[in-house]
């Protein structure tokens, strides 16, 4: 049930705050507004809803969100041509448009441009509740449970508020002289299988492990790679098991979705005599370099696949001898494909 206070009901439990004229609101109101949150899927680092309405009441000192309210927030992001595609938008049921404020930054930081948005919010927000040209929203109160009423902004201080925030953040959408952002850092953590090319006599099927540290468009990637055992045989029947097991490193600069690596792999190689008069067994020593492309598609806000090819370069050549005859040399060029699953971590 919706019950309409009287303004001098008002008036009196403000205590003197609020003006007789009914343009006039109280000013230790604390607006609230409900939320309508937008953002490409494709856009890597970006808050979701909640940590974004984390931003704003952060800088407010209380949580401004209430599903329903009459005033509504709706953020939006994109990617675009240059960077990105941001926007703010201000609306009621009484006065649509309040007010659209646009921001196109060229950095792909997607939580940049986010703090930037929560912070002009919790501008306006503050401003509703000290201008004069503020009203209290009509209906707004439920039951008169003695909950803090929704706050509207007038045309007059819908405008004025962007203005105000401008002095923070300029046209491009960064911020200067803001209250400090949340970290850029975060962690990801995932697993897949790999198909290796020309590591061994014929392609091997390789597992990985890794975990990763992000920061911006910058990666620092660990991780641990071990194949199947592989057995390859002469025409005579005898042969050598083949078994791979690596440590790796590598460094990445990321655009958009797309990733490029300096990679290195450092690890064992084992292999066993196998149909033979006297089996032995040897462990030599790899390593290898080269480059790794990687295409992530992102599963909401803590998911990913990533596909990635490497090629490498093999530093310490090794061959096979099989009742002393040379069998196989290990090649210098190589490469592996795999495709991963990711869970990220903020």
């Amino acid at each position: 049930m919706l019950v309409k206070i009287p303004r001098i009901v008002v008036a009196l439990a403000c205590a003197g705050w609020l003006a007789i004229s009914g343009r006039q609101a109280h000013a230790g109101s604390k607006p609230f507004f409900d939320l309508k949150y937008d953002v490409d899927p494709a856009l890597r680092a970006c808050p979701d809803a909640v940590e974004f309405r984390s931003m704003v009441s952060e800088r407010l000192k209380y949580d401004p969100y209430r599903g329903g309210s009459a005033l509504v927030v709706e953020v939006r992001a994109r990617p675009s041509e240059e960077g990105l595609d941001g926007s703010v938008r201000w609306s009621s049921p009484a006065e649509s448009g309040l007010s659209e404020r646009h921001f196109s930054p060229k950095s792909q930081d997607c939580h940049e441009l986010m703090a930037t948005i929560a912070f002009v919010v919790a501008v306006q927000l503050e401003l509703m509740a000290t201008e004069s040209g503020s009203e209290i929203a009509p209906n707004s109160i439920e039951g008169g449970g003695g909950e803090e009423p929704d706050v509207v902004a007038s045309p007059t201080a819908a405008a004025q508020a962007p203005a105000a925030a401008s002095t923070h953040a300029d046209a491009t959408g960064s911020v200067s002289a803001a209250p400090a952002l949340p970290s850029d850092w975060s962690a990801l953590v995932g697993a897949g299988p790999l198909i290796g090319l020309r590591l061994a006599p014929a392609a091997i099927v390789q597992g990985r492990l890794f975990l990763a540290a992000e920061f911006t468009r910058i990666a620092l990637e660990i991780g641990a790679e071990a194949s199947l055992p592989t057995t390859a045989y002469q025409d005579n029947g005898g042969g050598f098991r083949y078994q791979l097991t690596l440590g790796t490193l590598a460094a990445c600069v990321r655009h958009r979705s797309m990733e490029v690596c300096g990679l290195g792999k450092l690890g064992r190689l084992g292999v066993h005599g196998v149909s033979v008069d006297k089996p032995a067994s040897a462990v030599g020593f790899v390593a290898q370099v080269g480059p790794r492309v990687d295409y992530a598609l992102e599963l909401g806000d803590h998911f990913a696949v990533l596909a990635h090819v490497d090629a490498l370069y093999l530093i310490t050549p090794w061959t096979v001898d099989v009742n002393h005859v040379p069998m196989w040399s290990m090649p210098r060029f190589a490469g592996v494909v795999g495709i991963d699953l990711a869970a990220r971590f903020r």
